[in-house]
């Protein structure tokens, strides 16, 4: 396939040079044709790759996060929690404690739910002012 230079196509216009047209076959413009609209397909398929792949990375799911003590402890501390981790924003928080305990170190933190059960109460401390909404 021959393909046209684009410098050498510059270099001629500046010096006003005549291009000659026979150089290029007839065949090659089709080919041209036939590979533009190759590129122009791969490059539509690839932002519709790029688009798809933006949306599912906004959608997030959170993690569900079982408090493994029986009774009080430091939320901050990654063992306290199933998975070694402790729960990050629009997680699920399960608490089921079978005695009486205070889980402090409570951040600031939006979940998706929490759920308290067991058979013992619970109290969560932290600094400053927590909200609790349903």
């Amino acid at each position: 396939m021959i393909r046209k230079n684009p410098i050498i196509e510059l270099l001629l216009g500046l010096i006003n040079l005549p291009i000659v047209a026979d150089l290029v076959k007839p065949d090659s413009c089709k080919e041209m044709k036939k590979s533009k609209g190759i590129m122009r397909n791969l490059l539509q398929k690839g932002a519709f790759v790029l688009i798809f792949l933006t949306f599912l990375s906004n959608l997030s799911f959170g993690a569900i996060k079982t408090w493994q003590l029986a009774g009080l402890g430091s939320w901050a501390t990654p063992a306290n929690w199933s998975g070694g981790t402790v729960p990050a924003a629009g997680d699920d928080v399960i608490i089921n404690l079978t005695a009486a305990g205070i889980i402090s170190n409570v951040p600031s933190i939006s979940l998706n739910s929490l759920s308290i059960g067991g058979t013992a109460n619970v109290t969560l401390t932290g600094t400053g002012s927590s909200v609790i909404t349903s």
